[in-house]
C-alpha cells in the first residue's frame, strides 16, 4: 500500500505551503488527505467484512463438521508437510473435541534447531471428515487478535 508515503509528501507539501502562506494549495492538500483517509477506511472495512465473512464460514464448517476416527493422523499429516522439523513435532489436543472443530498445541523446532514453543492451532473438518483447515497461531497473532478469531475463541484459547 502506496499511502505512508502519500502521507508523508502530502505532510512535507503542507509545511512548504504553510510556510509560503499558499491558501489554495492547503486547501488542495487537505482534499487529497480526505481521499486518502476516506481510502484507508474503505479498505479497512472491506478487509474487516472479508475476516468476518471467513470466521462465520469457518463456525458453520465446524458445526456442520464430522469428526472422523483419523482426525489427529489428519492434523499429525499436515503439520508434517508444512513445518521445518516435522520429527521434531509435539502435539498436545485440549479436551474434547466438538462438532468439526479440534483445538490444541503445537511446539517443534525452528531453523536454529530450539523449539519455538507451544503455538495454539485449530482444526477444522468439513461434513465429510476431510481437513477443512488447519491453522497455527503465534503468541504475537493469538495476543493480537483481540478476541476476533472465530475457531479460536470457541476452543478458549
Amino acid at each position: 500500500m502506496k499511502t505512508p508515503g502519500i502521507l508523508v509528501a502530502v505532510a512535507l507539501a503542507t509545511i512548504s505551503l504553510t510556510a509560503c502562506g499558499d491558501d489554495a494549495g492547503l486547501k488542495a492538500i487537505r482534499e487529497q488527505e480526505q481521499v486518502v483517509n476516506a481510502s484507508d477506511q474503505e479498505q479497512i472495512a472491506a478487509t474487516r467484512a472479508k475476516l468476518q465473512r471467513m470466521v462465520q464460514e469457518e463456525r458453520q464448517t465446524a458445526q456442520a463438521g464430522k469428526l472422523p476416527k483419523d482426525y489427529k493422523s489428519q492434523i499429525d499429516a499436515r503439520f508434517a508437510q508444512t513445518l521445518i522439523d516435522p520429527d521434531s513435532r509435539q502435539i498436545q489436543y485440549l479436551t474434547f473435541p466438538y462438532g468439526g472443530l479440534v483445538c490444541g498445541y503445537i511446539n517443534a523446532k525452528n531453523r536454529l534447531g530450539g523449539y519455538t514453543g507451544r503455538e495454539p492451532f485449530y482444526a477444522i473438518f468439513s461434513s465429510d471428515g476431510e481437513l477443512f483447515r488447519l491453522v497455527q497461531l503465534s503468541p504475537e497473532e493469538l495476543a493480537g487478535s483481540h478476541g476476533d478469531l472465530g475457531a479460536v475463541t470457541d476452543c478458549g484459547l
